[in-house]
């Protein structure tokens, strides 16, 4: 069983805005997200959904900020690179004190939700 990963992106961004962007840099907070990785990495109550807490590397806090749900499908981009990607990054988010940048790519709306697919990543 695999859970569904999604994004909860703070960001002042409306949804259409982001629509439009090619490619965005969010950061997963290593204190916010290290207790929703735990259960995964533990393989023990294996929840049916993870949502990793990600915010724009370019934003400033706001208290315009809205909560935009992405859906990351881990059999989805280049190569199924999503899965990879996602492998690679949630034991640093468990086992480390660092953060991780994401970089997004072909964010798009597939029914009533946003998708999008990852590129790269790095540790800060």
């Amino acid at each position: 069983m695999r859970p569904r990963v999604m994004l909860e992106l703070m960001t002042p961004h409306p949804e259409e805005a982001l629509l439009t962007m090619g490619r965005i840099e969010v950061v997963l907070s290593n204190e916010a997200n290290k207790p929703r990785v735990k259960p995964i990495l533990r393989l023990m109550d294996v929840p049916d959904e993870v949502r990793l807490l990600a915010r724009p590397t370019e934003s400033v806090a706001s208290a315009s900020a809205q909560s935009v749900i992405i859906t990351i499908d881990p059999a989805g981009g280049i190569e199924a690179g999503n899965g990879k990607i996602l492998a690679d990054i949630l034991p640093i988010l468990y086992g480390t004190p660092l953060n991780v940048v994401l970089t997004l790519y072909h964010l798009r709306r597939e029914g009533s939700e946003l998708a999008t697919d990852l590129l790269s990543y790095r540790v800060e």
